[in-house]
């Protein structure tokens, strides 16, 4: 879709300068059109930042994906590049790569990063290197990574090329394997056809087959949540015993069957999870089907209220659902949908009314944002003030301490969390002139 034909290329400019380097970077579709020419634009410019210590003028890293981007493509596309040139490509790699270790390369990605909202055209350069591609982009190949970067999360989509496309940091996994490995080791596990009785360790050593990253497994279903962290919510549904489980973004779904089972393992008459999440139409990621299976072999379909409808947590009828349910009985509700700061802020405003007494309102994701520093491209913020889940945590308990009482139990017990001072107990409903 992307290698053009042999031929001149149409940009006629002098790349063995720094001037000319720059220039070659202003052309779109370049790295394709002129691979051999922009490869040596991106030898030349990554040299002259490196030799002057200059890395956070420009981000240079950009281009050497685009560079390594459109080698992979021509080169799959039966064109070849001087093995000269590309040697001396990687060696610049490795420079760049040793220069960027540590905390340098945070400082490098901080420094760098910008809002780029996720492009909807269908165009298919701009979608080339969208880490969440639509459904019908999925064939393209992935945006290669460069050696500096190793990081990898479990998205069914392109493995993220550098950290700031990291859904969160705790999905982050180093590891040396390349986009191709990546995609065969997934392509099973990802398929609706996945073998939960057998895939996993069948052949030995199922090591090459783990999970990557946060993601816990149950029942052959992904879970994104911590294994600590879902220790943390056995805890509190054994001891507080919720009639319902308010799953706000399940998904797919491997979380509400862990809920669901821990309800029927403790024996909770009638408890119930009420999964939320968005429809395929808006996610098309969001297929519940693997963790329906599971539900129903684990015999816990009737514990299971599957809600995929267009807007999620702020569909009428849900919250309509919502109210009724919760009004009669305990609910513990677990925010972990959109992790933008309005969205969870107000997320967390409006269900926390129907938290029972005695009961926990959960956000996740606090780790992604605020003190960690950490930023999402879902955030809407195009001025980077890097507000999110923690900063919505903290106004939440500013306007809710008359009715909550916040607390970090469970990143103080099991030292790993996703979830960090994101656990607030219902002591009373006196801040909403409620009574119960």
């Amino acid at each position: 879709a992307f290698a053009s034909a042999e031929g001149d290329c149409p940009h006629k400019v002098d790349v063995e300068t720094p001037e000319g380097a720059l220039e070659m970077f202003g052309f779109a579709r370049a790295e394709f059109d002129c691979a051999a020419e922009f490869i040596r634009a991106a030898v030349t410019y990554g040299s002259h930042q490196l030799a002057r210590g200059t890395l956070l003028e420009y981000d240079i890293m950009h281009e050497i994906i685009r560079a390594e981007t459109g080698y992979r493509i021509v080169s799959l596309a039966g064109r070849s590049i001087d093995a000269e040139l590309f040697e001396r490509f990687v060696r610049v790699q490795h420079e760049l790569a040793q220069a960027l270790e540590g905390w340098s390369l945070w400082e490098y990605e901080f420094h760098h990063w910008k809002y780029h909202k996720r492009p909807m055209v269908q165009d298919d350069y701009a979608q080339l290197y969208n880490p969440h591609r639509p459904a019908e982009y999925q064939h393209f190949e992935c945006p290669a990574i460069p050696l500096a970067y190793r990081l990898w999360s479990n998205f069914p989509t392109c493995p993220p090329s550098r950290l700031r496309d990291l859904p969160r940091f705790h999905d982050a996994y180093v590891s040396a394997m390349t986009v191709d490995n990546w995609r065969a080791s997934y392509r099973d596990f990802l398929s609706e056809g996945y073998n939960y009785n057998v895939s996993f360790f069948q052949g030995g050593d199922p090591t090459p087959r783990l999970s990557k990253g946060a993601h816990s497994i149950f029942a052959g279903v992904f879970i994104q949540k911590m294994p600590t962290d879902l220790w943390c919510y056995q805890q509190a549904i054994h001891d507080l015993r919720p009639q319902y489980i308010l799953d706000l973004g399940s998904s797919q779904g491997g979380s509400a069957v862990w809920f669901a089972s821990m309800m029927k393992l403790f024996e909770i008459p009638d408890g119930k999870v009420i999964s939320v999440d968005l429809s395929l139409e808006q996610a098309y990621w969001l297929s519940k089907r693997r963790a329906e299976l599971a539900a129903k072999r684990l015999n816990v379909e009737d514990r299971i209220d599957w809600n995929y409808v267009p807007s999620g947590s702020k569909n009428d009828a849900v919250r309509t659902k919502v109210a009724k349910l919760c009004t009669a009985a305990p609910c513990m509700v677990i925010s972990d949908s959109d992790h933008d700061y309005v969205h969870t802020y107000y997320e967390m405003e409006w269900y926390a009314q129907y938290v029972g007494v005695g009961q926990y309102l959960v956000v996740e994701d606090t780790n992604i944002y605020g003190w960690s520093g950490w930023v999402n491209l879902n955030d809407p913020n195009r001025d980077g003030l890097k507000k999110g889940p923690m900063e919505a945590a903290n106004d939440f308990e500013l306007a809710q301490r008359a009715d909550f009482v916040r607390t970090d139990w469970c990143a103080k017990h099991y030292g790993l969390s996703q979830t960090q001072n994101g656990w607030f107990f219902r002591k009373a409903r006196r801040a909403r002139g409620l009574t119960g």
